[in-house]
């Protein structure tokens, strides 16, 4: 439950590799290196630097496929994490694509992390949504919420990202009181994570503000 919660504290949906320490030392140094690459992606991630977090993100995809037998599951995890980045720099369709594999990897070989297939779903609603496929977009957000649910996550907290996401979802398809609801949840939460400069955080009033002019017209 510890790694579900730090995943869901991401901004951005960034997952961590599941390694533990001591698996990381007895692979050697190229999953070290791997580890270490992602840890500074994250951290780009969640700085709101997206550029950098592409660059590592890619760095680490490109790494992992030089691993002989590294597994497949993780291999669609950090897929889903350059998809995600993705999103943030405005190119949906580019990770829509990087989803579907990451989904067709983890058919193959399923993984027992919840938070991962909670991370895919709210990563593809993203994708959806900004390609205004809202119906697809608005199942993926659900989908993601109720696999959490399954797990036993009920702190609605942890639902920030799935918050927004369904709130830009009901702004642009006109439910602007649920809009106004999803957007204080998630901004409420995210404010306690990040400076008011974050360009998620700006981005996510600047919502807001719109819906709220909305609804006073």
């Amino acid at each position: 439950m510890k790694t579900m919660l730090t995943l869901l504290a991401r901004i951005g949906i960034a997952a961590v590799l599941l390694l533990p320490p001591a698996t990381v030392e007895a692979k050697g140094p190229d999953i070290a290196e791997v580890a270490a690459l992602h840890q500074r992606a994250v951290a780009a991630q969640n700085a709101g630097d997206y550029e950098e977090a592409e660059h590592l993100h890619r760095k680490v995809v490109a790494a992992i496929g030089r691993i002989p037998d590294f597994p497949l599951n993780e291999q669609a995890r950090q897929l889903s994490n350059l998809a995600s980045v993705l999103n943030l720099r405005g190119r949906p369709a580019e990770a829509l694509n990087l989803l579907r594999k990451a989904q067709s990897l983890l058919a193959k070989n399923p993984s027992q992390d919840p938070a991962q297939y909670s991370t895919l779903h709210f990563n593809l609603g993203q994708s959806y949504a900004l390609q205004g496929a809202w119906k697809s977009a608005e199942q993926q957000f659900q989908e993601g919420m109720q696999v959490l649910r399954s797990a036993g996550v009920s702190d609605q907290t942890y639902f920030f990202e799935s918050d927004a996401g369904l709130a830009y979802v009901y702004w642009k398809t006109g439910r602007l009181g649920e809009a106004k609801s999803r957007y204080e949840s998630a901004i409420r939460f995210v404010r306690t994570l990040v400076p008011p400069t974050h360009p998620v955080l700006r981005r996510w009033e600047q919502e807001y503000q719109a819906v709220m002019k909305e609804l006073e017209r």
